[in-house]
This record gives C-alpha cells, structure tokens and sequence, in this order.
C-alpha cells in the first residue's frame, strides 16, 4: 500500500517550516523529500539479498542543507548547468546573470537558484502511486532572469519502484528554462565511498567537449573509440583512467552525454549496475542530453552527510537530464526559450532493481 507521511524537518532563519514527505510503496521503497529546494533526501532500495539502504547523498538536517552544500538532490534551475558569462541576450536586450561560477559563468541559476527556495507541495495518491507536487513562482528579473515563472515539479513513486518526475513552467515574458534534479547516486549506499565500482551505460553516441571554464566549446564530437564511450555497459573506472584532456582537466567526468534520435519504444537512456549489491538503476526522459558527473569537487565539501562523515571524491555520480549547457549562447544548440504562449514540459524516470 503507498503511503505518504509528513514532518518538520527544520526551520529556515526567517522562522519558516521545512516538512519532509515521506513516501512509502507496498515493496518497501522509500522517498524522502524537502519542500526547501524540492530537495530528493533520501532513496532507501533494497539490494540482491533484500537489505534496504539509502542511495544518495545529502544531509541529515535541515541546518547541512543551509550550508554550502553541492547542491545535493535538489530542483536546479532556472537553468540548469552552465551560462557563458552570465550573459543572457534575448530579443536585444542583454541581461546580466549571477557569475556564481568562478567568478565567470552563471551556475545552476545563479547564486539563489530553486535549490534555495521553500516550494508549496501538494499530496495524493492515484492508484498505487503516491505523488508530491512542488510549486514555485519566481519573479521577473529573479537571479537577472526575465519573466514571472510559475514552476511545478511532480515526484512521483510508483509500485514498481519508479520515481518519475515531472516537470512544467510558464512565463509571462520570453525567457529561457532548463531544469533538472542534482542527485548523487550510489547504488553500495552511505558506507560505500566510491562510485568508479559502478558499471554505467549511456545510449549517447555524442559528447559536448568543454573549453578550460568548462564551458562547451559549440562542438559536437562522437563517443565511439574515445573515453567518453559508454555505448556499451563499462566500469566508470576504467572509463575515469583516460587521458582524453577533457577528462583529465576536470579530474573526472561532468560532460553532457547528448541522445540524438531514440526509438520512442526504449526504456531507458541510462543503466548503472552496482554488481556488489545487485542494486541497479535506469534513466528514462524526454530531455536530449544528460550531464554525467563523477563528484570531481565533493572533497571541497567540509559538511558532513548522513554517514557522519564529510563526501569525497567520486564518491558519487550524478546523471543530470537537461538540455545543453549554455544553449541561449550558442545558436546551434537545441532551443532552452519559453515563450509566454507555451508550456515547458518534461519529465525523467529513475527506475530502481536488482540483478543476480
């Protein structure tokens, strides 16, 4: 039977109640999520032999979620990833970003993103699935992004231990969105402190290199023969032991792995296998590129996590769908504008297993 509960998980410094939703499926599946940022706190899924662990990162109060933390599990936008500059230039006119990035580049929608904002939720049950709708109207000019932006974020946890998220916006200005979740899986749970024991595939035969920002570059390269192939199943290990200077510059992977046409019949993009535990998980979405991160900076974090000890590196992976990073500069690249007349839609599907 699906269950959702609810507590106070905290108070922001304005006095404001934080509330954790819990979410429980009749296989013992467990979701925990924050209204403050719409923030994924915990996955709990069992393993070969039927042990249940958490397999995310973040923290276990409130108080480590209001400080510096790398953006653990939350709703990122309005754009997700990367601005060139800060710069946002639409119908003439220029607006000017957060440069939260190195003191370059508009990170994650800038230095007061969605993952710092209290979200309205709403709860239900449709059949066997139990769902938490997160709202969130920003203001125009928010972070310097143009337009009023009314965002739901629907999580969704299924019977068969899907969870789905879905998400919508509109704006009554021409703007740009991009939006993702900023989950760091590991499939061995809290104890296991690395995830280059993962076994990860990607159906993506490109891979947008970056320039020394980490910014792309505009090209397009193919995956087949290079490090960044992961067509077929490959131990991120392997794959992190490259010397492609991509690779090597960042210290890992935070690259965005781009679909091209999929057969509408598929059922995943992504698949991770953690063969110690037999704990698998598959990505499905709608977004046409995913942004592969290995952790490469989680030992610049100094805040400790629900295993009591501060993250290190790769000790996690995170499989960001998104469109492209830097998009609204780089004219080739898939469309990120929202006009006032239409609806941004999109939805991504974390689907969670065992193998033998």
């Amino acid at each position: 039977m699906q269950q959702i509960t609810t507590e106070v998980f905290g108070q922001l410094p304005d006095g404001r109640d934080v509330t954790r939703f819990t979410l429980t499926n009749k296989n013992g599946m467990i979701v925990r999520l924050l209204n403050y940022g719409g923030i994924i706190q915990e996955i709990r899924v069992p393993d070969r032999n039927g042990d249940f662990d958490d397999v995310v990162l973040g923290e276990p109060t409130l108080a480590g979620y209001l400080d510096h933390h790398p953006h653990y599990g939350a709703i990122t936008g309005r754009f997700a990833n990367r601005i060139s500059n800060g710069q946002l230039i639409l119908n003439g006119h220029r607006y000017q970003l957060p440069q939260n990035k190195d003191g370059i580049h508009c990170l994650h929608g800038g230095a007061h993103g969605f993952d710092k904002k209290l979200w309205m939720a709403d709860t239900l049950t449709d059949g066997d699935d139990s769902i938490v709708h997160f709202s969130y109207t920003s203001p125009h000019l928010e972070e310097g992004f143009p337009g009023e932006l009314e965002t739901v974020v629907s999580y969704r946890l299924t019977a068969t231990n899907e969870l789905r998220i879905d998400y919508a916006a509109h704006s009554n200005r021409t703007t740009v969105v991009n939006l993702t979740n900023h989950s760091y899986f590991n499939l061995g749970g809290q104890d296991n402190l690395s995830a280059r024991d993962h076994e990860v595939c990607i159906r993506a035969p490109y891979f947008l290199p970056t320039d020394d920002t980490d910014v792309p570059t505009g090209e397009v390269l193919a995956v087949k023969g290079t490090d960044f192939d992961f067509l077929e199943p490959v131990l991120l290990d392997t794959q992190m032991k490259g010397d492609h200077p991509n690779l090597v510059k960042t210290g890992g992977f935070d690259h965005s792995f781009v679909f091209g046409m999929r057969d509408p019949n598929r059922s995943w993009d992504c698949r991770v296998v953690h063969s110690p535990t037999g704990r698998t998980m598959e990505v499905l979405t709608s977004e046409p590129a995913v942004q592969l991160y290995t952790g490469n900076t989680l030992g610049d974090c100094t805040v400790p996590g629900k295993n009591g000890k501060p993250p290190v590196m790769h000790q996690a992976l995170c499989l960001e769908t998104q469109h492209f990073p830097d998009s609204p500069n780089i004219p080739h690249f898939p469309s990120t504008l929202l006009e006032p007349e239409d609806t941004f839609r999109t939805f991504t599907v974390y689907r969670f297993g065992v193998t033998k």
